[in-house]
């Protein structure tokens, strides 16, 4: 691995455990108020922010998984056949 690879790797990893303690912060209603201001600016309501947020946790799980134990591959015609994030794993 080079200098440049290391501290690539270095940064996803300090990035990734960033994001993992906001994902903390956010579920265990740290962020409540930062959340709420956010929500009324953009006028989102919190139900649907929340079913959002559910997704993109769930979906970051599945990911995961799927590189944890190499069950996806990619194909050439990838971009082309979207994923079906509802019935992955099914």
């Amino acid at each position: 691995m080079t200098f440049k690879g290391w501290i690539s790797q270095t940064r996803m990893i300090s990035s990734g455990k960033d994001a993992v303690i906001t994902l903390q912060g956010v579920i265990g209603g740290k962020c409540v108020k930062d959340i709420d201001e956010s929500l009324h600016r953009y006028r989102v309501s919190r139900e649907a922010w929340w079913s959002a947020f559910y997704r993109i946790v769930e979906g970051l799980a599945v990911m995961g998984r799927l590189g944890q134990y190499s069950l996806q591959e990619f194909d050439d015609d990838f971009e082309e056949s979207p994923l079906d994030w509802d019935n992955i794993g099914s």
